[in-house]
């Protein structure tokens, strides 16, 4: 749960990235709600807003698809059989859904 990240001050990449494009109003609010036990859904928010206008949130999906792209690249120049093949495919694929 993203609030429970938030609270536990994981430093995704999308956290590490949002700190640093982020300007420095918006950079001290990061930090005081990351790691904060007592962080709110209304932390969440302005979190949210911050990592997408900073741009942070579309550089991290960018990296996320061209990682994913790389992954599956890899996976057509690996000897498998196609239902391991597959399975493969369908875990990357996982990945990123489940992280957008």
């Amino acid at each position: 749960p993203v609030l429970s990240d938030l609270r536990e001050g994981k430093r995704t990449v999308l956290m590490v990235r949002g700190l640093a494009l982020s300007a420095a109003e918006d950079r001290a609010l990061l930090l005081r709600a990351s790691g904060n036990p007592d962080a709110s859904y209304q932390h969440l928010a302005e979190v949210r807003a911050i990592l997408e206008r900073s741009g942070a949130r579309q550089a991290t999906e960018q990296m996320a698809s061209q990682q994913m792209n790389l992954a599956l690249t890899a996976l057509g120049e690996l000897t498998l059989s196609s239902e391991v093949r597959i399975k493969l495919r369908q875990l990357v694929h996982y990945s990123i859904e489940r992280a957008s």
